[in-house]
């Protein structure tokens, strides 16, 4: 676990403390598969899939709960996350290369690194909340066949 910028701010009356750190991610598969997007169903193009090792077509909560979380014994294997109580999944799509003198695409190998910000007021730690329990997020456009405008703001 890597521990970035302490950062203090005065507001108020009252100092927010800032703290940001970061993990690496290791690869998991390259796959076909986006259970978000086509849960149960062949992905139209490949992802590249990082943290939980229990990654499949369809996301199911028990996948991502961990009550004994403090308790990393013999977890290694449940996650690519240098941080082990860590079950998030983590996919984004596949990153290909075109080689000249094979003329073939070659895959781009890969990996994540998660950054975490969490501010509070000084003293007052136990405000700092964790996402909500199977949050899931879809983020982008795998259809969109141009790129953003800086006017477009709606992604």
């Amino acid at each position: 676990l890597l521990f970035l910028n302490f950062l203090n701010v005065v507001t108020v009356g009252y100092a927010i403390n800032t703290k940001l750190f970061a993990q690496n991610v290791g690869l998991l598969v390259n796959t076909r598969l986006d259970p978000l997007v086509s849960p149960g169903n062949c992905s139209s193009h490949v992802h590249s899939v990082y943290g939980n090792a229990e990654f499949r077509d369809k996301v199911q909560k028990r996948m991502y709960r961990d009550d004994e979380w403090r308790d990393t014994e013999e977890k290694f294997d449940t996650t690519t996350s240098e941080l082990i109580p860590n079950l998030s999944s983590y996919w984004v799509p596949s990153l290909y290369i075109w080689d000249n003198d094979s003329q073939k695409y070659h895959l781009v190998d890969s990996f994540v690194r998660t950054y975490y910000r969490i501010s509070h007021l000084e003293g007052k730690r136990n405000e700092v909340n964790s996402f909500p329990p199977f949050l899931r997020m879809i983020v982008g456009d795998a259809t969109r066949k141009e790129a953003w405008q800086p006017h477009e703001t709606d992604r």
